[in-house]
């Protein structure tokens, strides 16, 4: 008797690390396993001129505050080739410690003004952007007139001086973005469907066959619609979207002509698989400890398979009521209410029988 009651306490306990630790999770929500890594929204048609997200200090001076602590240097230059032009380009970027200055405090002699350059034309001043309440601000600027030009093109943010260039500020910027909306090119457009329903609001992303560079990226509308505007070359087209089955990576040609491209995928394989992991996989493990602690006490085959076959059907349905219910899963109250409402019935109803048959006997 004593190494029954070990075996059901046995059972329980691994019954209940097991699904606790190792298979608990919960109600399908959002990490790696549901939600493909996604890219910033955009509007239709928006396309990433430069997308620098990285922390830049410029300056003269190790400031603990700033990242990184030590300046980069006094200007920072990136060059970047267009292929066609663009119309309404806005450029933005985070600022942190710059000082703040009034519009009608800008002359000549004005000490410490941070600007921005592109092809060498003056685009925005950083301390007229700066709010003092906050640590970090943000710059934006609609480009007008627009300085852009195809071939290439080089931004160039700078550090103000002093009167004498004797001292330079220190500041940081990150999220340097400059987007526009593509004027010349041919007209990628299509429908992203999911079991045959328009797919709003997913991420069309377009990069240059064969690499990771990404040239142009969307949202898909109401009606699971996208068009973008691109240049002659191959590129790769993937579609992403929330808690939905990765879409196969297309390969489209733009040659002189517009192109029409649809990406479908199905919710099936990507339920059942979902299924499987959330329901039929913790449950047959109750089903499987039930079935154990049955033949331990009952030494009957079929009752073993009816333990399992019972405790795997009774914990799938509990944690499946669980959810509606309470819209959260508790595996090992599922398993536990499943221990009691199948295996303890079929041990007393095994040990009854065996006192009654051998009574009879008697």
């Amino acid at each position: 008797m004593k190494n029954k009651i070990a075996y059901i306490l046995l059972g329980l306990a691994v019954l209940s690390i097991f699904q606790t630790v190792v298979i608990a999770q919960p109600v399908i929500e959002q990490g790696p396993l549901l939600t493909p890594q996604l890219i910033a929204p955009q509007a239709s048609a928006t396309e990433y001129i430069i997308a620098d997200h990285s922390h830049h200090h410029l300056g003269d001076d190790f400031k603990e505050n700033l990242i990184p602590k030590e300046p980069e240097g006094l200007v920072y230059t990136k060059t970047f080739f267009l292929d066609s032009e663009f119309n309404s380009p806005k450029l933005s970027l985070m600022i942190k410690s710059v000082v703040p200055v009034a519009p009608h405090e800008i002359n000549d002699s004005t000490e410490y003004l941070d600007k921005i350059y592109i092809n060498d034309v003056e685009v925005g001043i950083l301390n007229l952007h700066v709010i003092p309440e906050l640590e970090s601000s943000k710059f934006w600027t609609l480009l007008d007139p627009n300085p852009l030009r195809i071939g290439d093109n080089t931004i160039k943010i700078t550090s103000g001086s002093n009167r004498d260039g004797s001292n330079y500020d220190d500041f940081e910027f990150f999220n340097l973005e400059l987007k526009g909306i593509r004027k010349t090119g041919w007209v990628l457009s299509g429908r992203v469907e999911i079991d045959n329903e328009p797919a709003t609001y997913a991420y069309i992303c377009v990069y240059r066959h064969g690499t990771d560079e990404r040239v142009s990226s969307c949202l898909t509308d109401n009606n699971g619609s996208y068009f973008l505007k691109l240049p002659n070359g191959v590129y790769d087209v993937k579609a992403v979207k929330e808690f939905c089955p990765e879409f196969d990576i297309k390969t489209v040609v733009i040659n002189n002509s517009n192109v029409t491209l649809d990406l479908k995928t199905s919710m099936f394989g990507f339920f059942l698989f979902i299924f499987f992991i959330f329901f039929i996989l913790p449950s047959s493990i109750t089903g499987l400890i039930i079935a154990i602690v049955v033949y331990a006490f009952t030494k009957n085959r079929k009752l073993t398979v009816i333990g399992f076959v019972s405790g795997m059907v009774t914990a799938c349905v509990l944690n499946m009521w669980l959810i509606d219910v309470i819209e959260e899963r508790s595996l090992p109250l599922s398993a536990g209410i499943a221990f009691i409402i199948v295996a303890v019935p079929i041990i007393l109803l095994s040990k009854r029988k065996s006192n009654v048959e051998g009574g009879g006997e008697l």
